[in-house]
């Protein structure tokens, strides 16, 4: 199939060609394309593998001076390229870039159908015409070659996008390959994860059992203590109960002596009384009164001391 220069009156005004969010993009308008039906666009680089237009824009409505839009899957190349849309409509492309689009309508390429060749071993129907003369191809033949041209047009469209589909097919199973990965890593980390709670769980009840003890032996050493304050308390009640005895008793023994002494200093209130003889005996008669009551309060204030120092540790 031979590309021409003719374009039919069909123009496409190129808007923009640059890469976006890892497409390539191709905006524009289509002119003189009444009446016509677009097949799912394809680039061609020179040298370069031909790349089929990407779903997202389909069906690609062919409305004369409206917004067309195409995406491509971005590869690394900006260089030329030829957009075809349909069987017979081609356009080419400068490099993609900022400065691509500048809206200008540009020409078509239709593809200019190409007469049949002969058979080299056809032998004319008849003789006569020099060898020079070539047979005018008949209307239907002209249809039949420019419907032959649309049918490998289109069957290059259809093995680019076989290829493309295939290599859809070869990034779907490796994302799949991928995500297994990551599902048996999320499975591990979940599984680790579980293990962790359960060990987690176990600390728990563990210290849960550990405060319990702990809260225990806290309200016994309280309950010892406050038995040990109210033992403090009475031991201090007997102590002030002894100190007043023993101030009761120094007081009365002073008022004693302060009158032996008066009625010794006194005249004639003390007649001798010879002494009587006392029996002997044997035992002790112990310790005065005050003796003990001293011994006491010295017992006491020991049991102070020993309580408060026992409330300090």
């Amino acid at each position: 199939m031979r590309s021409g220069d003719l374009s039919g009156g069909i123009e496409f005004a190129l808007d923009s060609f640059d890469v976006v969010d890892e497409q390539l993009v191709v905006a524009g308008r289509w002119f003189g394309i009444t009446g016509r039906r677009f097949v799912r666009p394809v680039l061609q680089a020179p040298g370069q593998r031909r790349v089929i237009a990407l779903l997202d824009h389909k069906p690609w409505p062919a409305d004369d001076g409206a917004p067309w839009l195409a995406a491509f899957p971005y590869d690394g190349y900006r260089g030329r390229a030829r957009l075809q849309v349909a069987p017979d409509i081609a356009v080419e492309l400068p490099a993609a870039g900022p400065e691509a689009g500048d809206g200008t309508p540009r020409p078509a390429r239709l593809a200019r159908t190409a007469a049949p060749r002969r058979s080299p071993d056809a032998e004319p129907a008849r003789a006569g015409p020099s060898p020079a003369a070539k047979p005018t191809p008949t209307t239907r033949e002209r249809q039949d070659a420019r419907r032959l041209a649309a049918i490998e047009t289109e069957r290059d469209a259809a093995s680019a996008e076989i290829e493309a589909i295939r290599q859809e097919r070869d990034g779907a199973r490796s994302n799949a390959d991928g995500l297994r990965g990551e599902l048996d890593e999320a499975r591990r980390d979940a599984e680790r994860l579980r293990t962790e709670r359960d060990h987690a769980r176990t600390d728990a009840g563990r210290l849960e059992t550990e405060l319990s003890r702990v809260r225990a032996e806290a309200d016994t050493l309280r309950a010892g203590r406050d038995d040990a304050r109210a033992r403090l308390d009475r031991l201090e009640a007997d102590v002030v109960r002894l100190r007043t005895d023993a101030d009761r008793a120094t007081a009365e023994r002073n008022t004693a002596r302060q009158e032996v002494e008066r009625l010794r200093r006194t005249p004639g209130n003390h007649p001798y009384i010879a002494p009587r003889p006392m029996a002997f005996r044997d035992t002790d008669p112990g310790p005065s009164w005050q003796l003990r009551a001293v011994a006491a309060f010295a017992v006491a204030a020991a049991f102070v001391l020993l309580f408060r120092l026992l409330g300090l540790l």
